[in-house]
């Protein structure tokens, strides 16, 4: 089985998303939302009419009642295959495709970001030696934290961030992470447009504009590929 996964920010409109191959399954999951939209397809959906373009839930119950979900069929404005192979004149942002800059302790600000400093235990917080461009670095980034404690670095989350980071206190992380060496700052958005002259890979169409993939929000999604 293989496994790809991560983070893109929505658009609002219909968006490519090149993941490499054309999933058996995938979900797609709007992050900001309170109510936690979320889109599901397959193969074996796409083979009855209702479903062709998967389903969508909410965490939001039918009649105002949580203990009933919220599903919709998709006939149309779901999630369909995508076979790729479009060569893009000019840089998309309705195309999709993994960030070749994956680690963004620079992020285009020649400011090299590779220490991380503890401020307070109790609230998680802490800064770095320098300041994050965040236009690429926020919220939901992953930091990579190698300590005197540990043989490897650990996986920590931004959680919240005050201005630019490099003040006392100005980032909170999941967990209190000992002073140490950064030695990866991940994007906050995985998946990011494609530049001019990209062709693109197979993946999925993502029609459904209105509650997942909705204007500048955070979206997850998890596509997999199964053995027949």
């Amino acid at each position: 089985m293989k496994v790809v996964r991560g983070t893109f920010k929505g658009t609002g409109a219909a968006l490519y998303l090149g993941l490499g191959f054309v999933p058996d399954q995938i979900e797609v999951q709007n992050l900001s939302s309170a109510t936690l939209e979320c889109l599901r397809w397959d193969r074996d959906m796409a083979r009855g009419a209702s479903t062709l373009q998967g389903v969508r839930d909410s965490a939001v119950g039918l009649g105002g009642s949580n203990a009933i979900p919220n599903v919709e069929a998709l006939a149309t404005l779901g999630i369909e295959e995508y076979w790729g192979g479009d060569e893009l004149a000019a840089a998309s942002t309705s195309h999709l495709v993994r960030d070749p800059e994956w680690d963004k302790r620079a992020a285009g600000t020649g400011n090299v970001i590779n220490m991380w400093t503890l401020g307070s235990v109790g609230n998680k917080t802490g800064n770095v030696n320098a300041e994050l461009n965040t236009t690429y670095v926020g919220v939901g980034s992953e930091i990579d934290i190698q300590n005197p404690y540990c043989h490897a670095p650990v996986r920590y989350r931004i959680t919240a961030l005050t201005s630019n980071g490099e003040q006392a206190n100005e980032i909170t992380l999941n967990a209190a992470a000992p002073s140490g060496v950064i030695t990866r700052l991940g994007p906050i958005y995985d998946w990011t447009g494609a530049a001019a002259g990209v062709v693109m890979p197979k993946g999925v169409v993502i029609n459904e504009i209105s509650d997942v993939n909705v204007a500048g929000e955070l979206c997850r999604f998890a596509a997999y590929l199964f053995e027949d």
